[in-house]
């Protein structure tokens, strides 16, 4: 008798422990396609999930435009002007510092973090696209940028990456539009390029183009977005954070339901610095903006709640806030 009691007592205790694992979100059970067939038993607030897969939890009818998606303003942007060269950087590090790098993270990274919107600027050369961020070579390639978002949909394919493009300082050379699809047409699969904002089961595994550039054949999505506080030049931070958080309440309220609304949450302050014998006119300090606006986003969300954001695009983003902010979305 006491030999069935342990074996009942161990097969009780084998099935409390797979009922606690199937609570887990990283451990939820999947559908043929990796898309939990769970998605109503997900806990309000969850606290471990995988941010590689995160989106594997949506529903395949639900529209971008329904999302809260952390977003990376210039996110190939991590050298500021001369920090490839330590001497220069040694010599005008402290005019230099803060003028153009955006993130701390690489591409790869940023999309471990949960990023799932990405800001890419291109510089034409005429045959290929290589990353700048205003004159400010990034040191990296459109085919870098490219791979690493393949790679990583391939390796997490119920994720989407919408890649917002934009053409920046561009030399002469062939049309912008002809080298991005030149680039495209070599994975067309890979792709999303209607001017339509698709579900989540028309982007599981693609690549969600977003125009920000001009087109003669709209290509990609541009009429369906919303995007606000583009004022990227900051005066007044208190300023840039009232707008912010009124476009983050219009998005909860539902004001722009059926576009993806962009929360342009990045900037600069214009400053004056002195070096040696020179005072330098105003420019860029890019974290004068985001520090104060990034340790506001990071207050604003951890007071969790279920409410749908749109894209949050920061310069220097995160971990915890790409967390905090794919949070609301259960």
């Amino acid at each position: 008798m006491k030999k069935i009691n342990k074996i009942m007592l161990l097969g009780l205790f084998a099935l409390v422990i797979s009922g606690c694992k199937k609570d887990s979100i990283v451990d939820a059970p999947t559908n043929k396609i990796g898309v939990s067939s769970a998605i109503s038993a997900i806990p309000s607030i969850v606290q471990n999930f995988n941010t590689r897969s995160w989106m594997q939890y949506v529903s395949n009818e639900t529209s971008l435009s329904a999302l809260s998606i952390p977003g990376a303003h210039d996110a190939g942007a991590r050298f500021d002007a001369l920090s490839d060269s330590w001497i220069l950087q040694k010599v005008f590090g402290s005019i230099t510092s803060g003028t153009a790098r955006c993130q701390h993270y690489r591409i790869n990274e940023q999309l471990d973090y949960g990023v799932r919107y990405l800001d890419i600027r291109c510089r034409n050369n005429g045959s290929d696209f290589r990353i700048y961020h205003g004159v400010v070579n990034q040191n990296l390639s459109f085919d870098d940028v490219l791979n690493a978002s393949y790679t990583f949909l391939r390796n997490n394919p119920t994720e989407t990456v919408l890649m917002s493009i934009q053409e920046e300082n561009s030399s002469t050379g062939q049309n912008f539009e002809d080298v991005l699809l030149r680039y495209i047409s070599r994975n067309p699969n890979a792709w999303y390029t209607k001017d339509a904002i698709p579900k989540m089961s028309e982007a599981r595994g693609r690549i969600v183009l977003v125009r920000n550039f001009n087109s003669s054949k709209s290509t990609g999505i541009s009429n369906s977005l919303r995007v606000k506080q583009d004022d990227y030049v900051v005066r007044n931070v208190n300023s840039k954070w009232n707008a912010i958080s009124s476009f983050l309440s219009n998005t909860e309220r539902g004001y722009y339901n059926g576009r993806i609304a962009v929360n342009c949450a990045n900037g600069y302050m214009p400053t004056k610095r002195k070096y040696l014998w020179w005072s330098t006119p105003e420019i860029p300090n890019i974290p004068s903006v985001s520090n104060p606006i990034n340790s506001y986003l990071s207050s604003d969300f951890s007071n969790y709640r279920k409410r749908n954001v749109g894209v949050i695009q920061t310069d220097f983003i995160s971990p915890d806030l790409c967390r905090n902010i794919i949070k609301t979305n259960f």
